[in-house]
């Protein structure tokens, strides 16, 4: 039984869905789900959502950023963040803001598929790293 990446998942549920009306759409959806979850692969739901939010982004929908903080910062700094960001990327932003007192300080984006680490915990453990591997 061939294994499906996310990203082959949420294409072929776009392709599929895009033509589609809304209750053939909510039908293929469920249908995924329990494709899934035959296969014991529900674990994967999240990051096939997130492919298939690039995807529509790629299409011209909103630019989807994870942005993460170590505290929980106010509605007014994630408009900021946002306004900045389309600034930047001259496209609509939609912002998933999530915490994370791991990072200790500082922030975490992903866009697509890159991933901008200016976290305090990643600045140490690159520290870390450089004084362990000069010893």
């Amino acid at each position: 039984m061939p294994k499906f990446t996310p990203n082959q998942y949420a294409a072929a549920y776009l392709e599929l869905a895009l033509p589609a009306p809304n209750e053939k759409r909510e039908q293929l959806a469920l249908r995924l789900v329990k494709n899934l979850a035959y296969k014991r692969q529900l674990k994967l739901l999240p990051r096939i959502i997130s492919a298939l939010e690039n995807l529509i982004a790629k299409r011209g929908g909103p630019l989807v950023i994870n942005f993460q903080t170590a505290t929980k910062l106010g509605t007014s700094a994630d408009k900021e963040i946002s306004q900045q960001l389309k600034k930047i990327s001259g496209r609509e932003i939609k912002l998933r803001h999530q915490t994370n007192p791991k990072l200790l300080a500082g922030a975490k984006l992903k866009i697509d598929d890159r991933l901008i680490d200016n976290s305090l915990s990643s600045r140490l453990q690159s520290l870390k790293s450089h004084l362990l591997t000069n010893v």
